[in-house]
């Protein structure tokens, strides 16, 4: 039983409500029973089958949002109206926003250490490729470093080969 199936039945007996309201105000005499609907009336309004009907108005009934008005002998069709705090419920669209707030929970939960995992794994490769370019950079300096050296040994051996020609 979802919240949107709560919130479109107080909007069906809310309407049924308002217009029993509306026809007393043109002379009409307007009971309770009047402003009511039964389940079946319920599932053809909203194409929901009736036990999923007569289990949301039970959840209602003990939110005391509606209220059960009469039941026949079989208990097969029951009749409901709109209580005031069922009205300010479906106003302030009370069981719509139980959904949103579930799923910004959701959306929070998930969401954020997904997030975190993203923002490390991108952290992550990015050390590697910086990393990667230090080890270039080295890399580079090496083979200079050993080309510099071999210079510094040719040099070297020069300068001991010009000695010893000088020498003798």
């Amino acid at each position: 039983m979802t919240s949107k199936v709560k919130h479109i039945i107080l909007e069906n007996l809310f309407n049924k409500d308002k217009l029993g309201v509306e026809n007393t105000g043109h002379g009409k005499t307007v009971t309770d029973l009047g402003k009511s609907m039964s389940n079946i009336e319920l599932h053809k309004e909203n194409g929901r089958k009736v036990e999923i009907i007569d289990n949301t108005c039970y959840s209602l009934v003990n939110n005391g949002h509606i209220e059960l008005l009469a039941e026949d002998e079989n208990e097969k069709i029951r009749r409901y109206n709109i209580t005031e705090s069922g009205k300010q419920a479906y106003l302030d669209d009370y069981y719509l926003n139980q959904t949103r707030k579930v799923f910004a929970q959701f959306i929070f939960w998930i969401g954020m250490p997904l997030l975190t995992l993203i923002g490390l794994i991108l952290g992550n490769s990015k050390i590697n490729n910086e990393n990667n370019k230090l080890n270039n950079k080295i890399e580079q300096l090496e083979i200079k470093l050993k080309k510099a050296e071999s210079e510094i040994e040719i040099l070297k051996t020069k300068k001991t080969c010009e000695n010893t020609v000088y020498k003798t």
